[in-house]
C-alpha cells in the first residue's frame, strides 16, 4: 500500500503512517503559497485507488512513485498556481458517482475525465480540503455552502465545526483536509477529541464501518488531506 501525506507532518505521524504502508512524503515545487505549498490535495485528485489526475508541476518523484505503484497518471493541463483560484483547481472530490468541486475552477483535463459522473457545482473551491466521503454514501464537510448544496441535491451530509483545526499561517484548517481513508481506516492528523463535534463524527464514521486511527494525541492539523493507494 502507498500512502501520500505531506512532509510537515510530524515525526510521530509519519510512523503511525509507516506501519501501515509505504509512505512518501509530498513537498511541493511549485509557487503556491506557504500555508498549502506541500498539500498533496493541491496537486492531486485520485479517482480511485489506480488513477490520479495530477497537475503538471506534480514533483517527479512523486510521479515515479505513483508509477512504480502501478497508478495511472492522467496529466492536467495547468499548473496548480500561486494563490486562489490557481491553487485549488485540483482540490476536488471525486467518487465512483460524482465529482463535486468549483466549475470555473477545475482543470480541465479532470472535468473532461470526470465527466461521465454528475457533476456537482458548489462555491468552496477548496473542495477537498472541506468535504469527506464515507463508504457508505454519507458526508462529512466543514464549510456551510457545500452543505447546502448537497443537502439540496439530497444527500446524506454532516456539517462539521472546523475552527479547533490548526492550518499554519491561516485561522483554522479544515476537516477533509487533515483525513484520509484507506480501506476500512479513517486517518486523521490529530485527536478527534478537540473537535465540538466529535462524539457526532466518531458515530458517522463507526457507523459507515470504518475504523478510527488518530496519527497524534494532539489538536487536528490541516496537512492538505491522506491520499492512499493499495490493489
Amino acid at each position: 500500500m502507498l500512502i501520500i501525506a505531506s512532509k510537515d507532518i510530524s515525526p510521530a505521524a509519519k510512523e503511525e503512517l509507516k506501519r501501515n504502508g509505504e509512505l512518501c512524503l509530498f513537498e511541493g515545487i511549485s509557487p503556491v503559497y506557504q500555508s498549502i505549498r506541500n498539500h498533496p490535495d493541491i496537486y492531486l485528485t485520485p479517482i480511485n485507488n489506480h488513477i490520479v489526475v495530477a497537475a503538471p508541476n506534480t514533483p517527479d518523484y512523486v510521479i515515479h512513485t505513483l508509477k512504480s505503484h502501478h497508478i495511472d497518471i492522467i496529466p492536467g493541463q495547468f499548473d496548480a498556481g500561486r494563490k486562489y483560484p490557481e491553487s485549488a483547481r485540483y482540490n476536488s472530490v471525486v467518487t465512483d458517482k460524482i465529482c463535486v468541486h468549483k466549475c470555473e475552477v477545475t482543470d480541465p483535463a479532470l472535468k473532461k475525465f470526470t465527466q461521465n459522473l454528475q457533476f456537482i457545482n458548489v462555491k468552496q473551491a477548496y473542495t477537498r480540503c472541506n468535504l469527506l466521503p464515507l463508504p457508505n454514501g454519507t458526508y462529512i464537510t466543514s464549510d456551510n455552502g457545500i452543505y447546502k448544496t448537497m443537502s439540496r441535491l439530497n444527500f446524506k451530509i454532516f456539517l462539521t465545526n472546523p475552527t479547533t483545526i490548526i492550518l499554519k499561517g491561516q485561522k483554522h484548517g479544515f476537516f477533509g483536509g487533515c483525513c484520509g481513508i484507506i480501506k476500512d481506516i479513517l486517518f486523521i492528523n490529530g485527536a478527534l477529541g478537540f473537535l465540538p463535534d466529535s462524539a457526532c463524527l466518531t458515530n458517522l464514521i463507526l457507523n459507515a464501518n470504518l475504523r478510527i486511527q488518530e496519527l497524534t494525541t494532539s489538536m487536528p492539523e490541516d496537512i492538505g488531506s491522506i491520499f492512499g493507494f493499495y490493489r
